[in-house]
Order: C-alpha cells, then structure tokens, then sequence
C-alpha cells in the first residue's frame, strides 16, 4: 500500500505546516518491505537526520524528518490506531508480525491397547472353562444297582460359575502443556542527533594603502660662463622648466556593504496566504498562486552597523505590489565586519515573476536580477 504524506487535504497522513508541501513524500509498503521517498518537496525529507534523494528503508523506531519543523517516529505497535498531526512529532503504526499458534498435541492410539486386552480376556476365559471340566468331570463314578430295583437317580452337582478377569485400568499419558517462546523485546536503535555545520567566519578583504610616487628631483641647466674677450657678452641662463606632475592613478574603493546570492532559489505552486501581511498561514489552496524563494548573504565591509529592515524592494513582470517576507535568518543586524544568511520569499501569480529585487543600505543600491525560471541574470537598468 502506500501512504502519502503532505498539506493538503487529499493526503492519508495531512499535515498543515507552511515547511510541508502540498504533495511531500509517500511512504510504501510491499510485504514486509516498508520504505519512504520524497516527492519533490521544497524542504526536504529526512531520515534518521539524513536527507533522502530515493526510496529508503524504514525501520522500527526511524524517525523522519519533513523539512527543519516535522519530526515523525515509524512504529510498529498495531494497538495505536492513531495518526498525530502535529507540528513535532506524529507515530505512525504498522501491522505487528502475527504470533505464532501453538502445536496440538498428538492423540495417543488407544485402539490397538484395546485390541490386545480383550484376546488376552479371551483366551482367560478359554483357560478357565477348560480347567472346570476337568475337575468336576473326573470325580463323577455311576453306582451299580442289584437287577430289578430302580437307580437312584444322581445329585446334581452345582457347576461353578466362572469369574471374570477386569480389563486393567487404563492410565492415559499426562498431557505436557505446549511452552510459549516469548518475543524477544525489540531495542530501537539510537537516534543521532544531527550535527550543525556552522557557517563560515567572513574574514573582510585587507585594504591597500594607496602608494604615492614621489616627484623627480629637479636638476636645473648649467648656466653658461661668458668667454673673456674685448667685447664682452653676457649670456642669459635659460629658463628652468618643471616637468608636469604625474597625474594620481585611482584606487579601487570597495563598497560598504555587498550581497550574493545563495544556493536556495526555486518557485513552487501554493496557496494564496490569508493573513493580513500576505506573508504566513493558513493558506487557501483553492486559489492557486506561486512562492518565490531565495537565499542571500549580506557582507559588512563598513564601520557602521547595519540595522534590520534592509530586505528587498521587488519588480515583477506584470508590475504586481508583491509581499516582503522573511523566510529563514540568523539575525538582520549585521555588525562591521559580519554577514547574514538570510532568505526571503514572497507570492505572486502563476503567470507573473520576479524580475528585479532591489537592496538600498547606507545610502547605496544593489539590484539582483532574475529570469521568469529564478535564475540570476546581469540586470540591464
């Protein structure tokens, strides 16, 4: 069988999250074969803290993770009927292995015991009859009577009855009651907690000290000396000429701040958000909309601490007044000399995108640029 997991409504197991996709992930069960695999979602599908890109094994006590917020823990305890949905942590049972009945015991084979006591019952009372007319029919001697005077007619003599044998008591064989092998107690394996990478320590760029090139030193023409003669002429030294100083070659000025993006940036099909500020849920999947996400990194290269607030300005192809919302962050204060990985997203129509995104932070602009499939391209202002 299979069961689906995900937000909306027609899944087995639906779970209302805005990190769940509508269509999340579907866990399958062939025989004794249960495995899970990700249906394209837009955070991910976990198992025991590792991300699945195919169909995985599960196990009992497997615990899977939909996306950074949903813990599920897979069971295989049949009396627990129930799904949980919650934003934690849900069970999900499965069928439990179907115990083992006992063995009968045989029946002893009492016909063939029967059999045999009633010839040697028999064969008793043959024994028996035999040995009595031996007994009583020697002894009987017939009296001879003088001619003419009548016999006396003999006594009867009482023959014994003979006496029965009983069958001997049958004593049945005790019965051993079948012993119960119990089920060894199933020890879950542990669960690791999973480890968090830390994000890289930005080491700003060193800034040169600009080189000033010195001036030549000046080294002025030899004044001529006047050859002694009778008329004597004096020669005018010439004019002495500076050369033209060296124009200052500029240096590069890196900016206050810079921004790049990130690897986290995709559209995916939603639903229209039903807050106030168009940016959180409930959701109504009814109206079909799109969410636009994308991840950026803010560098401080400057003295002056950048305070939040700075998130982006958009432009999208229809000229649509989209939502500025904060998806993901460490902190929108960024210190001299620190970074921020921040990501944003925000809803617009199927048949729209995002064309610019806008920064403005300390009195300067940057402008990303996007084409209608999310990737970056140059922006031609």
């Amino acid at each position: 069988g299979v069961i689906s997991l995900g937000r909306k409504s027609d899944n087995v197991i639906s779970i209302e999250h805005p990190t769940i996709s509508r269509h999340h992930a579907q866990i399958i069960i062939q025989g004794n074969s249960v495995t899970i695999q990700d249906l394209g979602s837009a955070n991910g599908t976990f198992v025991n803290g590792q991300r699945i890109t195919g169909a995985t094994p599960l196990y009992p006590g497997s615990v899977i993770g939909l996306g950074d917020e949903i813990t599920l823990v897979f069971d295989s305890d049949p009396s627990d009927k129930t799904i949980v949905s919650s934003p934690r942590q849900a069970v999900l049972p499965v069928a439990a292995p179907i115990a083992a009945q006992p063995v009968p015991t045989p029946k002893k084979n009492t016909t063939l015991i029967g059999v045999i006591l009633a010839i040697v019952g028999l064969v008793a009372i043959v024994a028996i009859c035999f040995i009595g007319s031996l007994l009583f029919g020697g002894n009987a001697t017939p009296t001879a009577e003088p001619t003419g005077v009548a016999a006396a007619a003999p006594t009867a003599t009482d023959t014994p009855v003979p006496t029965n044998t009983p069958y001997p008591t049958y004593t049945p064989y005790p019965t051993q009651a079948p012993t119960n092998t119990p089920y060894p107690t199933y020890t879950p394996y542990p669960t690791q907690a999973p480890t968090n990478t830390p994000y890289p320590t930005y080491t700003p760029f060193p800034t040169p000290a600009p080189t000033n090139t010195p001036y030549p030193t000046y080294t002025p023409f030899p004044t001529a000396t006047a050859t002694p003669r009778v008329i004597v002429v004096t020669v005018a030294a010439p004019t002495a000429t500076h050369p033209p100083a060296p124009a200052n070659t500029p240096t590069a000025v890196r900016p206050p701040f810079f921004i790049s993006l990130g690897s986290n940036i995709h559209y995916e099909p939603w639903g229209a958000p039903l807050d106030a500020n168009r940016c959180s849920g409930p959701y109504n999947d009814y109206v079909q909309m799109k969410r636009f996400y994308f991840q950026v990194v803010l560098s401080n290269y400057s003295d002056t601490t950048i305070e939040s607030g700075w998130g982006p300005y958009y432009t999208s192809a229809n000229g649509a007044d989209l939502p500025r919302c904060v998806y993901r962050y460490d902190s929108l204060s960024v210190p001299p000399g620190g970074s921020a990985d921040v990501t944003y997203v925000t809803y617009l129509q199927p048949n729209d995108y995002v064309t610019k995104v806008t920064f403005r932070i300390l009195g300067r602009i940057q402008h990303l640029c996007f084409n209608p499939s999310g990737g970056n391209i140059p922006c031609s202002y």
